[in-house]
């Protein structure tokens, strides 16, 4: 971490002060946010059909992203100081773009060709769908453009990746936009412009015979999430202080949690009570809005889910793991679904009569799901965010010689 000065004898002059800390780590209860979000989605294939609204954690997530990133990356700028240059602050995003994609990218791609290899030697039952039609998709992943290639194709045997591909979009945007706009709140006007734009493009796009698949999934139909989520990473400082400001009162925060307990049950609810039309019109804009209330509530360091602490550094350590959840978790529904077959001969689309055998399944799922998770947190995500922090954290670059250079 780098800032800029001027020196007291000469305004031209420009001086290293020294390494300034890190930003702080996201509060626990965004963390609960996250583990929340991941179970919802994950839940979702095993459920019964009246509980199966899974999808609108998609929202929050995006939400989620939107305010973790914004900030860490807004704080990062910071560091190098109002003085520095156009050419320093891009260096500082090119470096914090890369940090990003050394641990994002590596998962990811290992888990859009694990299907693809598995459907060549264990997919008697199909449970796995078309190596050809797996191999294009995990293609399309490394490409940045899955939503795209899904929509066009109709293929959808790890669609989970579309809202990857959104954010992948995103992330190749945000740095620009917070590079060339200047000053908190015209970088949040810039943005709730973008969060209106993709209402009014999606109202359009419906009326002119766009298909729900492409408004759901495409990338400039879906950004207005994100954008209230970078919103709320611009205000993180503001929220906490209004928090304290404000709601003190003890008949406020159980009023909150009266709130909180709404907004959950209405993500949950309101998709099963919406028919197109809506979801398209006003259900997409009070779904991110609706999570947008969630995180503002959690960055404002409220018990968004009350449980005993213990609980919540369960769930923290969930929340640190939703992004390897996220990755495997249909990976591992397509081969329970196997096995479930080459044991009882049950096809992949066939839906249990009873509860127990379907518990039983989501028994076996979940237990996959935690010995995985665990496996590939500790032994690649871990190491990737440390290796990030190595070669392109904050503290190699107050010794780079390189990045000094840039202000000789």
């Amino acid at each position: 971490a780098l800032r800029w000065t001027a020196s007291p004898r000469s305004p031209s002059r420009r001086k290293w002060l020294a390494p300034q800390p890190a930003p702080p780590p996201p509060r626990p209860t965004v963390r609960v946010l996250q583990k929340n979000e991941t179970e919802r989605g994950i839940l979702k294939g095993f459920v019964p059909d009246f509980l199966k609204q899974g999808w609108t954690g998609v929202d929050l997530f995006f939400v989620i992203s939107g305010f973790l990133v914004t900030r860490s990356f807004a704080s990062w700028l910071e560091h190098a100081g109002k003085y520095a240059n156009l050419k320093v602050r891009l260096y500082l995003a090119f470096r914090y773009c890369q940090r990003r994609l050394v641990r994002i990218l590596p998962p990811a791609w290992l888990w859009a060709f694990i299907p693809a290899i598995a459907s060549l030697h264990f997919n008697r039952g199909g449970g796995f769908g078309s190596p050809s039609e797996l191999l294009s998709e995990a293609l399309a992943v490394v490409r940045f453009q899955y939503n795209y290639f899904a929509v066009s194709t109709g293929f959808g045997n790890i669609s989970h990746f579309w809202s990857l591909a959104v954010e992948e979009h995103y992330y190749l945007f945000l740095p620009l936009f917070l590079l060339i706009i200047h000053g908190r709140i015209s970088r949040i006007a810039g943005l709730l412009f973008i969060a209106a734009l993709c209402f009014v493009n999606r109202a359009h796009a419906w009326k002119t015979g766009a298909g729900f698949g492409e408004i759901s999934f495409l990338t400039h139909f879906r950004f207005d999430g994100l954008a209230l989520g970078s919103i709320l990473g611009l205000m993180a400082a503001q929220i906490q202080l209004w928090s304290k400001t404000y709601l003190s009162a003890h008949g406020l925060w159980l009023s909150i949690r009266v709130l909180v307990i709404l907004a959950v049950a209405y993500l949950w609810i309101s998709p099963s009570l919406f028919d197109r039309d809506q979801v398209v019109y006003f259900g997409y804009l009070s779904f991110a809005v609706t999570s947008a209330l969630l995180v503002a509530l959690a960055s404002a360091g409220m018990q968004v889910i009350p449980c005993p602490s213990y609980f919540r550094k369960g769930f923290a350590a969930i929340g640190r793991r939703s992004y390897t959840l996220y990755l495997i978790h249909v990976p591992i529904i397509l081969a329970v679904r196997e096995g479930r077959y080459r044991v009882l001969g049950m096809e992949r689309t066939v839906a249990w009569e009873t509860w127990f055998p379907a518990m039983t399944e989501l028994g076996i799922f979940l237990v996959a799901l935690v010995v995985l998770t665990e496996l590939n947190y500790r032994l690649l995500e871990s190491p990737l965010i440390e290796l990030g922090k190595a070669r392109f954290g904050e503290s190699r670059l107050s010794f780079d010689n390189s990045f000094q250079k840039l202000h000789v």
